[in-house]
């Protein structure tokens, strides 16, 4: 029986990279729509005291903030893996004539999970970071998870990981063009002063179906709903992405891109899904200079879900424990035109 070797980029701890900006050190990569619209860099983990950790902290870390935010998807992504995750007629490289497929090494499975702490201790209105599945930084995002400090519903002040699918289109016949339906959904809400353990996974199962689950702290997660979709939809059957292929077809991923968002003018979860106007003062995004999250023990596995969890362990075996419990498990195409209410600010 041959035993398929999953291609993992991680855990990165930052111990060994330079301080200051993280774009180019050990495979990093940036695709910027603007000089280098983002502010992510290594910092030494004493320089921030007030940062909480699960155990002993790390002695470097990558700080990102959304003080500078863009308009376009690409941005900072992480080590490309040596293997890519989708379907065999994904694409993957977009930039040559015609475009790469994924082919037959194509994986099934791709997995991601960090470490995210507030750098201040503290919670820090207007902090907003997504996180995107995507091939070697060419800005085809395959889904979104958001980590936001905002309100929940009873106005406790929280960090909210959430997500934005691609959930089929709104109405009429496919292909259509603008027309792939955004459907925004809350993960879940957790203290923004202490140290949490996120994690994704994405499965291609077929044409129209792909499985992506959220794990937070070691658990399985999701306010309303705990399995999600992909964004293969906006490329199966909206003709606004690009480039354009007949058939249209899926994209694969190999890394992981952070973009910085804009929440200014969003009170919370409901008027981020609305109209995004009922937040009217506060401090904004451009105070998180210098502070925004600490990431650590970054890693992204493509694989299979089997090969790929004995790399980055999504859940324990008591699920009561949180990430912050001093444990020793491991921690481990511009749409802006398109999207409507459900996603704008993030772009």
């Amino acid at each position: 029986m041959t035993t398929t070797v999953p291609s993992v980029v991680g855990p990165i701890a930052f111990a060994t990279y330079s301080n200051g900006p993280v774009r180019g050190q050990q495979g990093w990569l940036s695709n910027s729509c603007g000089n280098y619209d983002y502010d992510a860099n290594v910092v030494n983990t004493s320089s921030y005291p007030s940062a909480q950790w699960p155990a002993t902290p790390p002695t470097k870390a990558l700080e990102v903030n959304n003080s500078i935010t863009q308009t376009c998807s690409n941005g900072l992504s992480t080590p490309p893996m040596q293997k890519s995750s989708g379907y065999a007629t994904a694409l993957t490289d977009t930039t040559t004539s015609p475009a790469t497929v994924c082919g037959a090494a194509c994986q099934p499975y791709f997995g991601m999970q960090f470490v995210a702490t507030s750098a201040t201790g503290l919670f820090q209105p207007s902090l907003e970071v997504s996180f995107s599945p995507e091939w070697t930084n060419q800005g085809a995002w395959m889904q979104v998870l958001g980590l936001w400090h905002t309100l929940d519903s009873s106005n406790n002040q929280k960090l909210l990981i959430f997500t934005t699918n691609v959930e089929g289109v709104n109405g009429g016949t496919t292909p259509c063009s603008g027309c792939a339906k955004y459907v925004s959904h809350e993960i879940a809400y957790v203290d923004p002063t202490l140290p949490h353990t996120i994690g994704m996974t994405m499965q291609f199962t077929g044409s129209d179906a792909d499985v992506v689950k959220f794990y937070v702290d070691g658990v399985l997660a999701g306010v309303s709903q705990q399995q999600f979709r992909s964004w293969e939809d906006y490329y199966l059957f909206d003709t606004s992405s690009t480039p354009a292929v007949s058939p249209q077809v899926s994209r694969a991923v190999n890394d992981l891109l952070i973009h910085p968002g804009n929440f200014d003018t969003c009170l919370n979860f409901a008027d981020f899904t609305g109209a995004c106007n009922q937040r009217t003062s506060g401090p904004t995004h451009t105070t998180t200079s210098g502070n925004g999250f600490l990431l650590a023990n970054v890693v992204t596995c493509s694989g299979t879900a089997s090969n790929c969890s004995a790399r980055i362990q999504f859940t324990t075996c008591d699920a009561s424990r949180s990430a912050h419990d001093g444990s020793t498990r491991p921690i481990p195409e511009l749409l802006v035109s398109i999207l409507g209410n459900a996603a704008r600010p993030w772009f």
